[in-house]
């Protein structure tokens, strides 16, 4: 091995760390959606149920019957179950932590989809460089390494695109019509891993049709096995839906409302105006400032000072496609690449949600093969300037991922702390534990207006040996007048201060802390209920 190779490799080695150092304390805080996952999969990994009894669930219903009482416009929230069932598969090997469960994305996003990337670039352009390059760009990429680290559903399908792209490839080589089923089975499995797939995986399968096809009979029969491979999964769904007549109608209504007001298709509001605001919400996903300087308002998914892609992409990408337009001898891998680039946004745009870069994660694999093409351009060239653009542009990469890099361990920290978990509830927690050190506590009321409180405090209980705790938790829709807390009972709110000051005020709860976040800033107020009443003047 040459000492370029050994430096290559080294050097994805060093970014391929960056996936998985201090996962337990960057970010900072455990997610409202990571507790969920966490809790549920540790369920299924004791048990093989989920938190209702259900066994084996094939879709994760996210409800606790000791959590607080839940009034949801659309009645149940269902989740697509991959991602539970992998931190179930963790935590039978591992202790419940925050770092366990988000262990899985993190091998994902580190190691296994650089991997796949490489074996892809190395079909697909002949050359272990270029196939090199494209594993890089996609570790390097920012919203995969954020959306990485957490134990969210959202990065999931980039591996089975990659996946499908490998096995598309070979069959493409090799005509073996086995590849073909295997490249329709991973699309079929992947419909399984985060709710837009179901939308995007059939329009993958399409395009493995078009790849597919030709006059002879072979062709046919490889659109037929992949057909095949595909429904193969995807058909449990029905016999789930039988047993479950009302998911079906709940899973709808849960997306009918767009975020933030938007117009969703699925809204049924859909006109001129609202038709225009798709098309608004579409460009927008394609504005420059969003993919190469900002990667959108989510603080949680970006950190407002890099882009979704680095900023050399901005010459590779638009080189990449001219390639695909010129490269006519092999128009239908142009077609596949530029139709999943340009598709990705589609299930954010039709739900009317903006810059939102975690609902279109899979446009990476199509963007960084289309990446590729145009490295290729310039490594081909005969002039010597294309071929040190290439070479600079690689190393600005490196450069502006270490900045990245920097900025999320040190400040991204402070200024996210409040969006990962606005009530700082780890916090929340460890106040508890050390009273609960100190004393027995008979109840503990959390205002169930605190995010995620149910799933949340369940984690840190489980985590922490103190499940007996559960049992003694009450879930108040208004905590401002609880009456028949027991003395020494714990409450658990916001950080309200008139509010909070009307209770001590009142002569029957004191204040044993108030919380404040990794920023410094107060988030909740711990308050015990006093022996007896009184009331100071």
């Amino acid at each position: 091995m040459t000492s370029g190779r050994v430096a290559g490799l080294a050097l994805c080695l060093l970014i391929a760390l960056t996936y998985v150092y201090d996962l337990g304390r960057t970010p900072v805080y455990f997610g409202g959606d990571e507790a969920h996952f966490a809790v549920i999969g540790q369920r299924l990994a004791e048990t093989g149920r989920n938190l209702k009894g259900d066994l084996l669930p094939l879709f994760i219903r996210l409800d606790d019957p000791q959590g607080p009482p839940e009034d949801l416009p659309w009645g149940t929230t269902w989740y697509q179950p991959m991602l539970f069932y992998a931190v179930a598969v963790v935590l039978k090997l591992l202790p419940l932590s925050i770092a366990a469960v988000r262990l899985p994305l993190a091998i994902l996003g580190g190691v296994i989809n650089p991997l796949l990337m490489y074996f892809v670039g190395a079909r697909m352009f002949k050359r272990r460089d270029l196939a090199f390059l494209s594993a890089v760009i996609l570790l390097l990429s920012p919203p995969l390494v954020i959306l990485g680290r957490q134990a969210l559903d959202y990065a999931l399908p980039v591996t089975f695109i990659l996946a499908w792209l490998w096995l598309l490839l070979a069959y493409t080589d090799t005509g073996r019509l086995r590849l073909a089923f295997f490249s329709g089975l991973v699309l079929g499995v992947g419909c399984y891993s985060y709710i837009p797939s179901w939308a995007m995986m059939p329009g993958y399968l399409g395009l493995s049709w078009l790849i597919m096809w030709n006059r002879r009979a072979d062709g046919w029969r490889a659109i037929g096995w992949s057909a095949v491979g595909f429904f193969i999964p995807v058909v449990l769904v029905l016999p789930w839906l039988w047993a479950h007549p009302t998911a079906f109608h709940e899973i709808v209504q849960r997306y009918r409302v767009a975020e933030d007001g938007g117009t969703s298709v699925l809204s049924n509001r859909v006109n001129l105006k609202g038709l225009a605001s798709l098309v608004s919400i579409y460009w927008d996903y394609f504005d420059p400032a969003y993919l190469f300087l900002t990667g959108g308002p989510s603080m949680t998914t970006s950190t407002g000072r890099v882009g979704v892609f680095l900023i050399p992409i901005a010459i590779w990408l638009p080189a990449g496609l001219y390639a695909l337009v010129a490269n006519r001898a092999n128009w239908k891998w142009s077609v596949v690449l530029a139709a999943g680039l340009f598709a990705a946004p589609l299930p954010a745009v039709l739900r009317g949600i903006p810059d939102m870069v975690q609902r279109e994660l899979m446009i990476f694999p199509f963007a960084v093969l289309i990446c590729g093409h145009g490295l290729a351009l310039a490594m081909r060239s005969r002039h010597a300037v294309a071929r040190w653009c290439g070479a600079i542009t690689v190393a600005v990469m490196v450069l502006q991922y270490g900045v990245f890099v920097h900025d999320y361990w040190t400040h991204y920290k402070r200024r996210s702390a409040f969006y990962y978990d606005p009530a700082a509830f780890s916090e929340i927690a460890n106040v508890i534990f050390s009273v609960e050190r100190a004393r027995a506590i008979p109840a503990v009321y959390f205002g169930a207006d605190i995010d995620d409180v149910g799933a949340k405090w369940r984690f840190f209980t489980t985590a922490e040996g103190r499940e007996g705790l559960m049992d003694r938790t009450r879930y108040v829709a208004d905590p401002w007048s609880v009456a028949d807390a027991v003395p020494g009972s714990l409450l658990v709110v916001y950080d309200e201060r008139l509010k909070v000051q009307a209770l001590v005020d009142g002569g029957r709860w004191k204040v044993v802390e108030v919380v404040a976040d990794f920023d410094q800033r107060t988030t909740a107020v711990v308050l015990t209920r006093l022996e007896s009443f009184r009331r100071e003047r």
